[in-house]
Formats: structure tokens, C-alpha cells, sequence
């Protein structure tokens, strides 16, 4: 029995201290991966901030070449600009310098022309009236001719218009004859047809007499005959007649 208590005793005692043994490793354990994991998030939050710094370092220089690019564009279309101008105040110095010789031509050609005008109208002064006299009476004799002509037409115009008119009054009155004689044949058609029916009410009007005389013959047979019933003078043709 005490040989058992012992063992029992160093069993226990060997299962306690590898228990304890396991739990101290399995917190170093833990500890050991609490540390490993603060680590890992501290180089993941380095690698972080390095890329967001790469990020924003590339950006700050795509900023900085795509500025002295504009800069460049600016400055080549200020270049481009001043050299249109300076071509533009050299076109416009030729081209005033050609108005300006054109200009003196223009005024030595005018003096050249009227000191040619003055010399022909002192040669040609006696000529030149005698045109305008001539051209003045053509001018009249072609003013008379339009006032005949105008005249004529005036005239023409006039007879024409009276022979409108005279067609226009002849057509009414050949119209107005037509739808006379359109009225009188409707009248007269009328008046026939109306004597024609005054002819059909008068053989009317003898059928209805012929017809009431013949009644009235029979009215007064049946009143003969009544009175000879009543007054008992009754006949063989009487009795005969009414027992038909």
C-alpha cells in the first residue's frame, strides 16, 4: 500500500510538471506570435507608408514635367506669336509702301489726264457744241416721236376698251334674250300643262255629274219604291226586283 501511494505520489508529481512545462511553452508560444504579428503590421504599415510616399513622389514629378511642359508651350507659342507679329508689321510696312507708290502714280497719271482733257476741250470746244445741239434736236425729234407714240397707244387703248365694252354689252344683251326666251318657253310649258289638267279635271268634273245623275235617278227609284212598300201598292216588277 505504500508502494502505491508512492507512485501515485510520482506520477502526479511528473504530470504536474510537464503541465506546467506545456503551458509555459504554449504562452511563449503565443507571445512569440504576438510579437511576430505586431511585426508583420509594423512592415506592412512601413511598406505602406513607403508606397503612398513612392506614389505621392511620382505624382509630385509627373506634376513638375507636365508644368515645365506647359511652361515650354507657353513660352514656344510666345516665341511663335512674336514672329507672326514681326511678319505681320513687315507685311503691313510693303504694303503701305506699295499704296503709297501706287498713290503717286494714281495722282502723276490724274494730272496727266486732265492737263490731255484741258488741251482736247480748247481744240475740240467748237466741236463738242456742235454735238450737243445736234444731240440736244435728236433728244426733241426722239421725244416727239415717243409723245405720238404714246398718243397712238393712248388711242388704241380707248378703242380697244370701247369694243370690250361693246362685246361685253352685246353678250349681256344676247344673255338677257336667252333667258327670256328660257322663261317664256317655261311659262308656255307651264300654261300647257296646266290647260292639259283643267282638261283632265273637266272630263273629271262630267264623270262626276254623269255619275251623281245616275245616283239620283236610283235615289229617287228607292224612294218610288219605298212609298209603294209603304202604301202597299207592291207590284210583281217590284217584288220581283227585290227578291232578286
Amino acid at each position: 500500500m505504500d508502494s502505491n501511494s508512492n507512485s501515485n505520489i510520482s506520477i502526479n508529481g511528473f504530470s504536474h510538471s510537464g503541465l506546467s512545462e506545456a503551458r509555459q511553452l504554449r504562452k511563449q508560444a503565443e507571445e512569440d506570435s504576438r510579437l511576430l504579428a505586431n511585426r508583420i503590421s509594423l512592415l506592412r504599415q512601413e511598406e505602406a507608408k513607403a508606397l503612398k510616399k513612392i506614389e505621392e513622389t511620382r505624382k509630385r514629378a509627373q506634376e513638375i514635367l507636365a508644368a515645365r511642359a506647359k511652361n515650354e508651350e507657353n513660352q514656344q507659342q510666345q516665341r511663335q506669336a512674336q514672329l507672326e507679329k514681326e511678319l505681320e508689321n513687315k507685311k503691313k510696312a510693303e504694303e503701305f509702301k506699295k499704296q503709297k507708290e501706287f498713290e503717286k502714280k494714281k495722282r502723276s497719271a490724274l494730272r496727266n489726264q486732265m492737263q490731255l482733257r484741258a488741251k482736247q476741250d480748247a481744240l475740240s470746244l467748237k466741236e463738242v457744241n456742235k454735238r450737243r445741239k445736234a444731240a440736244k434736236e435728236a433728244q426733241m425729234k426722239e421725244e416727239n416721236m415717243q409723245k405720238m407714240s404714246l398718243r397712238d397707244q393712248i388711242k388704241e387703248q380707248q378703242r380697244e376698251a370701247e369694243e370690250r365694252r361693246r362685246l361685253i354689252e352685246e353678250e349681256r344683251r344676247a344673255k338677257l334674250k336667252k333667258e327670256i326666251a328660257k322663261k317664256i318657253e317655261e311659262e308656255n310649258q307651264a300654261r300647257i300643262e296646266r290647260e292639259q289638267e283643267i282638261e283632265r279635271m273637266e272630263q273629271l268634273e262630267l264623270e262626276l255629274i254623269q255619275r251623281l245623275q245616275n245616283t239620283q235617278f236610283m235615289q229617287r227609284n228607292a224612294y218610288e219604291d219605298l212609298e209603294n212598300a209603304l202604301s202597299g201598292n207592291i207590284d210583281e216588277n217590284l217584288s220581283a226586283k227585290y227578291r232578286d
